[in-house]
């Protein structure tokens, strides 16, 4: 979707009704199961399975033996389940007391175990790790860490389609953006979104990460060279609000990203209503993006910073609906 205003064009790429499940998330997570079962159907069996095959009922019964464990703030959870569900597996997804009862009734319908642990998304990463260590079960996190790598990088390959995507769209255009806003909690998404467009767009644009003042992770990582963990109230954006990066995201963005950005509760409102303006309903977080690009254009330092003016052609994601 286009919206015409004081810029010279800014696009909306909407994932709020991706697969159905509401979220960019749902190409991740069961991509990422897809991958997971696919190889380890190969292994038993001793032959090649292909994608199509995970459907087979003999497949499907090696699958149900298999337990996949997540954290989450809802929608990768939701992607998970319903990849673990859909290809015969199980899945326990653990959600922090602060995740809204809306996505545990949405995890239920799936379905699959849910458990609450935690008062934040890394008290519930912690458990999902103790609880995955049981024989049979097999942790996908969208995160990672030292010495967890592959599987997050699965779920990020599965986000790849997102710029992908954008790219087919400009391609036959013939326009491209000059700027890309990108929210980012851990940063699976940003990073999986800015290396595609470093490694395969003609044309390449100023990117910029979006976070909540209260869960800056990935700009101190960046900031300080290393991974750092950040304090701070619960944000609006519940989503985004995480503490602590993606060692992948980390290291990508570090090389790959423009500049990063952090926008406030009530600014990631203004992104919202925005958005809704536009017919989209989405949540704080899904409009984070549009919210720091409306922010930098009220802030001529910033904008100049970053190089935006009125001939900038900007794009940001709607990344969940409502």
């Amino acid at each position: 979707m286009a919206l015409q205003g004081s810029l010279e064009h800014v696009w909306i790429k909407d994932e709020s009704s991706r697969m159905r499940l509401g979220s960019f998330k749902a190409l991740g997570g069961i991509y990422a199961v897809a991958r997971i079962l696919q190889n380890a159907a190969a292994s038993s069996l001793g032959r090649t399975i292909a994608s199509d095959e995970l459907i087979d009922p003999e497949i499907k019964k090696l699958a149900s033996k298999i337990r996949f464990v997540t954290a989450s703030s809802g929608n990768h959870g939701i992607s998970v389940a319903t990849g673990a569900n859909l290809f015969g597996a199980q899945a326990t997804i653990v959600l922090s007391r602060t995740v809204p009862k809306e996505f545990v009734d949405r995890l239920k319908q799936v379905p699959c175990s849910v458990i609450r642990h935690g008062e934040d998304y890394e008290q519930s990463v912690a458990h999902a790790i103790e609880l995955s260590r049981k024989p049979g079960r097999i942790l996908l996190a969208d995160g990672s860490w030292e010495g967890y790598m592959d599987l997050p990088g699965l779920v990020m390959e599965g986000y790849s389609v997102i710029p992908e995507e954008c790219m087919n769209h400009f391609l036959a255009e013939d326009s491209w953006p000059t700027l890309i806003f990108l929210q980012a909690g851990v940063g699976g998404f940003a990073a999986s979104f800015a290396a595609h467009v470093r490694a395969y767009w003609p044309v390449q644009p100023t990117i910029i990460i979006i976070e909540p003042e209260t869960a800056p992770c990935l700009m101190e990582s960046v900031r300080r060279g290393r991974l750092t963990t950040v304090g701070g109230s619960i944000s609006v954006m519940g989503r985004l609000d995480c503490k602590q990066a993606s060692l992948i995201a980390f290291n990508t963005l570090t090389e790959v990203a423009d500049g990063f950005m952090v926008i406030s509760d009530d600014e990631s409102r203004l992104g919202r209503q925005s958005v809704r303006n536009a017919g989209i309903e989405t949540t704080e977080s899904g409009a984070a993006g549009l919210a720091g690009l409306l922010i930098a254009l009220s802030c001529p330092d910033t904008a100049t910073k970053i190089g935006l003016d009125t001939d900038s052609r900007c794009l940001a994601v709607v990344s969940e609906r409502e």
